[in-house]
């Protein structure tokens, strides 16, 4: 609707209904949050962010895990430090609950310091740090292709 009548806020209403009915759904709610960054609607995404994130919604720790990385990367583009520091011990927490890390917060600095598909580490030395698609989407099509 946003590209054939340059109205977002059309878009805007549309995304918000279908949030209500979709709320859990995990892709529809990826989908909401690359459209308003490619709105540059920071402060809306942020919002959107919150919202979903909150601790009254529905969606299960495991299946927020890919929106708190999306969140992550959001604020690393745009935020400033507190914010991806906020960010980062706000996920780092449902690491914890659901005992992903096995004592590896190694894992999460590759992610703050990590820009597009730049790394600060070599192939190598993510294979031996074990860092996977459950912290990075971007590195797992790297390392397979290394292998």
């Amino acid at each position: 609707e946003y590209y054939c009548t340059k109205d977002n806020n059309i878009a805007f209403n549309i995304f918000n209904l279908g949030l209500k009915k979709y709320g859990q759904n995990v892709d529809y709610i990826l989908a909401y949050i690359d459209y308003m960054t490619h709105l540059n609607e920071d402060h809306n995404a942020r919002v959107l962010f919150e919202r979903v994130l909150s601790s009254d919604n529905l969606i299960l720790k495991q299946s927020q895990l890919p929106i708190w990385n999306e969140f992550l990367k959001f604020e690393s583009q745009v935020g400033d430090l507190q914010s991806i520091k906020k960010v980062e011990k706000r996920r780092l927490n449902i690491y914890l609950d659901l005992n992903e890390l096995d004592n590896r917060e190694t894992l999460l600095l590759i992610d703050r310091y990590k820009f597009l598909n730049l790394l600060p580490c070599s192939n190598d030395e993510l294979k031996l740090l074990g860092y996977r698609d459950t912290f990075s989407r971007t590195s797992s099509s790297l390392l397979s292709s290394t292998s």
